[in-house]
């Protein structure tokens, strides 16, 4: 006998037994320790999963009790199994004879040594038919020599990869099954069902329990069909997740609590409120009662939809129902306040639960806080971090990140410097987030040290720095247009073995776009390009902004053509961009290219993009090119405004043509486009250049009779007038005149009229505005300083041609023929001594003074 039981505790069956052994003691140490635990109410699980996990964990949904009595019911029904199979089929082998076989037939056998999975319990239900019953070979260990069959070498094959996490390798073996002719059993599906769920692929466990409700080889039970939704919900298909839920009973199963919350769970992850009270409505009608994981789903389902009221009646319902609310409904329901701005009625909830003698969790508090933080009210977040320290609640990093989070939103560094300090002071170690938060409100203020300072700082608390860390110094350098610094930061990232990403090299490229270096630019999205980082629309817009930043519309369009090719669409702005850069080189060929080809990528031009086209025209003073396409405009009902009209009058001031531009003025008029000050300053301007004082002098009075006050420039170009007609006295008028009109003059101003005078011979009165111009404190140009020394060396005014050139060279240069011009007039006039003088200031100053002319018999 005790050889017998010898050899029996050698065998591989037995030894199966310890492991199921273990189950059973640890299912009661469980419910021991469950029925002196407190309940439930106060667990707060974190993550957006809890209610998943709580209901794929406990099985049964009963009273909120603790999680693990929840779970030993189920833990003695499997450790029960896994005890009474082993003894039975020692009991079958040791027996040996057909009988023995024929009654231990109808017995399910362990798979392997662990405990048997949830998904096989169907074959012990006691209601089983046969069909439903599985083989000894779907239950056969690994120890093939017990059973040499080929269906159990595969089940066990199928099990071991399953274990080892390999869903590739059990898949070929289930085809290796079927093309040997096996048939695939109801567990070998349970374990791939079970397996692609943990997985998170809700296809493949739907595609597996689809084959074993086809195979005919038994019907699954409802744990193995409830995995099937909770994956399906798990991954937002809420479809698929109500398709098996109301084919449950067709497949001769009864949804339990499982199989509706798990539906219900689904339209709250995804905040459908009205569908999340349909299925508890109806799941009410069907007979399972609804318990604190239905409706804390329903709660939660309304405050993702952002109904707080619905939230709360819900709430409410749930305890005149007999159902005690826990941590996580009253913290749906504070969300669904915090969501909706209401912090007062959030506050009001906390007080309730406290009541209740439910206690607040982080999650409680953190709802308020993060809503708060994101309006980018700080004082409120804050004070709600210190009522949360108050009342208990150690607050975490994740509170602390939501407060800097607050400061980075209104850019303030001081503050968030100090909450980094109180989170170091209370222990509280932060994360890279928490690290890349304080660099972001450095960088945001252009705080370049701030920024690499607290790269130092994560070095020193060990918290390794990541892309975003090092992205976020390169961004600040961007703000910065510091190319050389943006480059530095991009090494130090490689020498740390943090791989640039697409990010570091959009920053870089936008470095160089913000310094106008299209050179810059272009060389690190040739870099990005070489190290196999497929650029992105991002990259090619920015390097072409560099571009006309830089005046290079050339460079811009070869880019726009690459982008093109690459299989990006670049879109108006980009356009835009480089017709404005190509318009300011005056480059009317490339800015019509451009056109064209927006034309023909199926994009309409803007009135801008026009305006620039005329623009082009008008710099080149191609007034017959620039009218052309403002016809163009008028004929495609393009909307025509005063700046193409005054664009196409500028262009007529290039070439002098006064009629052509009154002309286009007319036409503005009855177009019913409102003239304004650059209109009128655009046509007085083209008066100014044909000369035409009185034309000039009777457009101001239009202008002034539209209402419109002139500027500094509109009476500069009616001075010009004057003085290109030869009224140097008229152009002094006008200068008196807008003063008094609180116009103030400038240098152009006092310049004009002293030209007008210098032309008119009358060096006095160009004298007297030379030294007005000093009275007011303009600097006069090294030109104006230049007319007034000639008009006086011409007039023979040698003290005063010398005084103002010695004004000149204080602040400008005079050039060496207006200097010789006076040395010359000098010896002309028998004053050797004031020539000898001039003649050794040129040679100091690295000026050749040319021979003295001969003096005139």
């Amino acid at each position: 006998m005790m050889m017998s039981l010898n050899s029996a505790l050698r065998s591989p069956i037995v030894r199966s037994f310890v492991p199921f052994a273990v189950v059973v003691s640890a299912a009661t140490v469980l419910d021991l320790v469950a029925s002196a635990s407190p309940g439930a109410a106060g667990s707060d699980a974190v993550g957006e999963d809890e209610t998943f996990l709580l209901q794929t964990f406990t099985g049964e949904a009963s009273a909120p009790s603790s999680f693990f009595a929840k779970g030993s019911a189920g833990l003695w029904e499997a450790s029960a199994i896994a005890v009474l199979l082993p003894i039975f089929e020692l009991i079958s082998r040791s027996g040996g004879g057909a009988r023995s076989n024929k009654k231990s037939a109808a017995l399910p056998q362990p798979r392997s040594r662990r405990s048997i999975s949830r998904t096989s319990v169907t074959s012990s239900r006691a209601d089983a038919s046969p069909k439903e019953r599985a083989s000894p070979a779907d239950f056969c260990t690994a120890e093939d020599e017990l059973d040499p069959s080929p269906a159990c070498g595969q089940s066990s094959r199928l099990h071991a990869a399953l274990r080892a996490g390999d869903l590739a390798g059990a898949e070929a073996i289930a085809r290796q099954a079927r093309a040997a002719g096996q048939q695939m059993s109801v567990v070998m599906h349970g374990a791939l069902i079970n397996a692609y769920a943990k997985a998170s692929d809700a296809v493949g466990a739907e595609r597996w329990l689809t084959n074993l409700t086809n195979s005919g080889q038994g019907r699954p039970n409802t744990i193995c069909v409830n995995i099937v939704i909770s994956a399906c919900a798990k991954a937002g298909d809420i479809a698929s997740a109500e398709k098996w839920l109301t084919r449950m009973p067709e497949l001769g199963l009864d949804p339990d609590q499982m199989s509706y919350n798990a539906v219900i769970d689904a339209c709250a992850r995804i905040g459908d409120a009205d569908r999340a009270e349909r299925w508890l409505n109806e799941m009410s009608q069907s007979g399972a009662e609804p318990n604190v994981i239905s409706y804390s789903s329903v709660v939660n389902a309304c405050a993702k939809a952002g109904d707080m009221s619905r939230a709360e009646s819900w709430l409410k319902r749930m305890e005149q129902n007999g159902v005690s609310p826990n941590v996580i409904c009253f913290n749906a329901v504070i969300h669904a306040c915090a969501k909706a701005g209401d912090c007062e009625r959030a506050d009001w909830w906390i007080d309730r639960m406290l009541a209740q003698g439910v206690q607040p969790t982080v999650n409680t508090y953190t709802s308020v806080m993060d809503s708060l933080a994101k309006s980018g009210n700080i004082e409120a977040t804050e004070r709600w971090l210190v009522r949360m320290l108050q009342e208990g609640v150690e607050a975490d990093v994740v509170c602390y990140n939501m407060l800097l989070g607050a400061c980075n939103r209104c850019g303030d560094t001081q503050r968030a410097h100090v909450w980094f300090k109180k989170m170091r002071e209370r222990g509280v170690q932060p994360n890279t987030v928490c690290f890349n938060l304080l660099i972001n409100v450095y960088a945001r203020n252009g705080d370049i040290e701030g920024a690499v300072d607290c790269l130092k700082q994560m070095k020193e608390c060990s918290t390794p720095p990541n892309s975003v860390s090092f992205n976020t110094v390169i961004k600040a350098c961007t703000r910065n247009a510091d190319t050389a610094a943006a480059a530095h930061w991009f090494e130090e990232m490689q020498r740390a073995g943090v791989q640039p990403d697409l990010f570091t090299y959009n920053a870089l490229i936008a470095t160089g776009a913000r310094a106008k270096d299209p050179l810059c630019a272009e060389r690190w999205l040739v870099l990005m390009m070489e190290n196999g980082i497929e650029a992105d629309a991002v990259s090619y817009t920015t390097c072409i902004d560099a571009c006309a930043r830089g005046s290079h519309a050339a460079w811009g369009e070869k880019w726009l053509v690459t982008m093109e090719e690459a299989g990006f669409k670049p879109g108006v702005k980009i356009y835009g961009i480089l017709m404005h850069a190509a318009a300011k080189e005056s480059d009317c060929c490339r800015v019509e290219r451009l056109m064209q080809r927006m034309r023909s990528a199926g994009l309409e031009a803007s009135g801008s993009m026009y305006n620039a086209m005329i623009s082009a025209c008008a710099k080149r003073g191609e007034v017959e090119r620039a009218e052309k396409w403002l016809s163009h405009m008028i004929n495609t009902g393009v909307s025509v405004d005063a700046v193409t009209y005054s664009t196409v009058i500028h262009a007529c001031a290039k070439s002098s043509d006064l009629a052509r531009a009154e002309h286009w003025m007319e036409r503005m008029r009855t177009a019913g486009v409102e003239s304004n000050s650059v209109t009128f300053n655009s046509l007085i301007n083209v008066c100014a250049r044909a000369g035409d004082a009185d034309r000039a002098e009777e457009w101001l009075t239009k202008m002034q009779n539209a209402g419109l006050s002139p500027g500094v420039l509109t009476y500069n170009s009616v001075i010009n007038a004057c003085a290109k007609a030869g009224d140097a006295a008229r152009a002094e008028s006008w200068l008196t005149r807008m003063e008094a009109k609180g116009a103030q003059p400038d240098s152009v101003s006092y310049s004009t009229v002293i030209h007008a005078y210098v032309k008119s011979s009358n060096e006095k009165r160009a004298e007297h505005w030379l030294a007005q111009m000093h009275e007011v404190r303009l600097t006069p140009s090294a030109t104006c300083y230049e007319w007034v020394i000639q008009a006086c060396t011409q007039a023979g005014n040698l003290a005063s041609a010398e005084r103002w050139m010695t004004a000149a060279l204080k602040t400008a240069e005079v050039s060496a023929p207006t200097v010789n011009r006076f040395i010359n007039r000098c010896l002309q006039g028998n004053d050797p001594v004031r020539a000898a003088r001039w003649t050794r200031e040129m040679e100091r100053r690295g000026l050749a003074p040319s021979p003295p002319r001969p003096s005139r018999a």
